[in-house]
């Protein structure tokens, strides 16, 4: 039987230590804040679960390599930036040719608290079996200690938020996760496909699992298994209708923000509902990052050029090259 007949097959359970046991943790690294690296690796070595670490070409990748080295780790070093979604199907064929079951992914900026992994296995042997389970999500609070993002489903103009309560449901069904910290069985991903590297950056997450939906599976949120995750360069409180915190990025990300966006609405397993949220989502990143951030000519000039991708062809994008030039200007102005 194939992995895509596999996972169209009713879900067999696993004991936890049996399917943790065929877990890896598929870590994306870029240049990453060397002691934020330090602490994370430290938690995976402690945790005992088996890593793979893809790193996308940084100009630091030989200290990235030799950290992987020294716990341990397996690791794939890239010889040219393929973006996060890239590196993420680098990772998850090398866990294939591992024979892993199932992977998590994880930013380099993300710290599971100890037991994380082994919750998510959990939340996935106990998720209702009656809808097919594409994932599993981890809760996060940034780094800061303050809380994070809630878990989402998609309402018309708008995402309903999902908190976690003392007391209350461990799992709750959502329409989408961040990839960060989240556990995906291999049969799924065979099934579902890759993630779309023409995306590059952002929205890679939101398109998988946009596609996983299409195709009838379902995302749960755990309320039990937390991170620490970063959001942007930093985080800021302003006021858009209330009182919102709002990840500040350098001004390239947000050519791929909405850029991506615009390709997602024209896919037809966009659902219309996402789209009418997400629109408004991107109102607020304009009115944000063109009239309240100091970087906004910048900004709006990578704005705009996203806008006009987004309705290009991808075979045309190159999005290697937007990263590089924003790279170089950074060193110009340093």
């Amino acid at each position: 039987m194939s992995m895509i007949e596999e996972a169209r097959q009713p879900r067999s359970r696993p004991s936890a230590a049996a399917a943790l046991a065929r877990t890896h943790v598929v870590v994306i690294t870029f240049c990453p804040d060397t002691s934020v690296m330090a602490r994370q690796f430290k938690r995976l070595h402690d945790e005992g679960v088996k890593v793979v670490l893809v790193d996308n070409h940084s100009p630091m990748q030989d200290e990235v390599i030799e950290a992987a080295v020294a716990h341990s780790f397996e690791y794939v070093a890239l010889d040219r930036n393929l973006g996060v979604a890239g590196a993420q199907n680098v990772g998850i064929e090398k866990v294939r040719s591992l024979d892993g079951e199932y992977v998590v992914l994880l930013d380099q900026d993300s710290i599971p608290e100890a037991g994380a992994f082994k919750t998510l296995i959990d939340g996935l042997l106990t998720a209702p079996d009656g809808p097919r389970v594409a994932a599993i999500g981890s809760s996060y609070t940034l780094p800061s200690g303050n809380p994070g993002s809630s878990f989402v489903r998609f309402a018309w103009f708008r995402f309903r938020k999902i908190f976690c309560e003392h007391g209350g449901a461990e799992l709750h069904e959502v329409d989408f996760l961040i990839s960060s910290g989240t556990l995906i069985s291999m049969s799924v991903l065979a099934d579902v496909g890759p993630m779309s590297e023409e995306l590059f950056i952002d929205h890679v997450d939101t398109e998988w699992f946009l596609r996983a939906r299409s195709r009838g599976y379902r995302a749960y949120g755990s309320c039990l298994a937390r991170m620490s995750h970063g959001l942007g360069e930093r985080v800021v409180r302003v006021w858009l209708g209330r009182w919102r915190t709002v990840p500040v990025h350098k001004g390239f990300r947000y050519y791929f923000t909405f850029r991506n966006s615009i390709w997602l609405y024209r896919q037809k397993y966009a659902p219309f509902k996402w789209i009418t949220a997400d629109l408004i989502r991107l109102l607020y990143i304009f009115v944000f990052s063109g009239l309240y951030l100091s970087s906004r000519s910048e900004n709006l000039k990578h704005i705009f050029q996203g806008v006009r991708d987004g309705f290009g062809n991808p075979a045309d994008w190159d999005s290697p090259a937007v990263v590089q030039t924003a790279i170089d200007a950074g060193r110009d102005r340093s």
